[in-house]
């Protein structure tokens, strides 16, 4: 009888793990950076956690940085869309949150923008944003140069 509740248990913590795709992230108590796969320098970090804090007293919008290991299995564009509606980036009413995402394993970088921010930053600025300012540096693994470099030029928009 003992047996058999043992493996009850093991099949359920099983199916339980299978179901489940990817740890819930939590944002770190700074929220606008969020270096889940160390990539960034401190100096780096703290540059970002700053123009963050800058850009949302002075505009309400919030602009948060992530970087994942991976992204359990799921495309980029949902595990974005998810978090950024997961953790509340940007005010509700304004919808003027704006994420940028990295996940290593699958080398894939977005930028995941609010309704409320779509005419400061569109899909193809936001295409030139990462060409420009992150491409090459993630090319050759400086993730954060390229993550420093792609937030200022996304603040600096969003800020005007």
């Amino acid at each position: 009888m003992k047996n058999w509740g043992l493996k009850l248990l093991c099949l359920i913590a099983v199916i339980v793990l299978l179901t489940v795709n990817s740890v819930a992230l939590v944002p770190t108590d700074e929220f606008f950076v969020n270096d889940f796969a160390s990539l960034l320098t401190l100096e780096d970090q703290y540059k970002m956690q700053e123009l963050g804090e800058s850009l949302y007293y002075q505009t309400t919008a919030q602009a948060v940085v992530v970087t994942v290991n991976d992204m359990g299995g799921e495309d980029i564009d949902s595990f974005a869309l998810n978090l950024a509606r997961d953790w509340g980036i940007g005010d509700k009413e304004k919808d003027n949150g704006v994420l940028l995402i990295l996940a290593l394993s699958e080398r894939k970088v977005k930028i995941e923008v609010g309704y409320g921010l779509e005419g400061a930053l569109t899909d193809a600025k936001c295409g030139r944003i990462l060409d420009t300012y992150g491409m090459e540096y993630f090319s050759n693994d400086d993730f954060s140069t390229g993550l420093y470099n792609v937030y200022n030029a996304i603040v600096n928009e969003v800020a005007i």
